[in-house]
């Protein structure tokens, strides 16, 4: 059993590939407990000196015991995955994702490393299915029903950035964007599978006065699922020490027979 945190990488050699393996999203606090129950004291062999190898398998299993434990959070694993699967049947730069357990997936990229012998060697990248962040000068509000069909909530402060797990991208992502002063943008295409190449959008908002304002989306897909942006094109920034004051006076519409 492996733990790695974000960015870390672990070498497989090829004689692995009869191996599978398992996922678990796991946090801080489960993660101290399990490598204090690895470290503490086994018996040793009286040979060796080193902890007998059916005592280090035997902790393992304990320590695995504990992960399933019902009542721990996100106490689920993924199914097992055979290796050779991952590097024979999934394209390069193809996506595919992993059950954790409801509302709870990872999404997974299989890419060529950036070595020497890049024919042969591979990457397999485990990534958020969804990074959003918030670029606006305010607070956004995004409420959706996942993949499993829960209802989500989330709410971004200003320049705020949260990893979205409910998501297989196996579909189009839809959600209501609630942002302070304006009616709600519902349904809203997120994410469009139908039209995967598309990426910017924008979102029209009108506030009670019928007055409108246009936010946008951007999108990249470097190292996640999709990454989302939620920006403006243009601000007005005050940086006098005076309060400035707006007045907006609506536009006046003339019929054909008005000159």
């Amino acid at each position: 059993m492996k733990f790695l945190e974000s960015g870390d990488s672990l070498p497989l050699a090829m004689r692995l590939d009869d191996c599978r393996m398992q996922i678990k999203m796991i946090d801080s606090s489960l993660k101290e407990r399990s490598n204090n129950n690895f470290l503490k004291e086994r018996p040793n062999s009286p040979k060796t000196g080193r902890p007998r190898l059916t005592e280090e398998l035997q902790a393992m299993a304990e320590d695995i015991a504990d992960y399933r434990d019902p009542k721990l959070k996100h106490k689920n694993w993924t199914a097992f995955v055979p290796l050779v699967v991952l590097k024979n049947r999934l394209n390069f730069n193809d996506c595919s994702f992993l059950t954790n357990s409801q509302s709870r997936y990872t999404f997974i990229r299989k890419t060529i490393a950036d070595y020497v012998m890049k024919d042969k060697i591979i990457d397999i990248n485990l990534m958020p299915p969804m990074i959003v962040k918030n670029c606006l000068p305010f607070c956004l509000v995004l409420k959706y029903r996942d993949s499993s069909k829960v209802l989500q909530k989330e709410v971004f402060r200003k320049n705020e950035t949260k990893n979205l797990f409910c998501f297989t991208m196996a579909h189009s992502v839809h959600v209501e964007v609630h942002i302070n002063g304006f009616a709600p943008k519902k349904d809203f295409n997120i994410f469009n599978l139908e039209d995967y190449k598309n990426m910017e959008d924008k979102i029209e908002l009108e506030d009670k006065h019928g007055r409108k304002t246009i936010i946008y989306t951007q999108i990249s897909r470097k190292d996640t699922g999709q990454r989302i942006v939620f920006y403006c094109k243009k601000i007005l920034i005050d940086s006098i020490q005076s309060e400035l004051n707006f007045f907006y006076k609506a536009p006046t519409y003339f019929s054909q027979n008005q000159s």
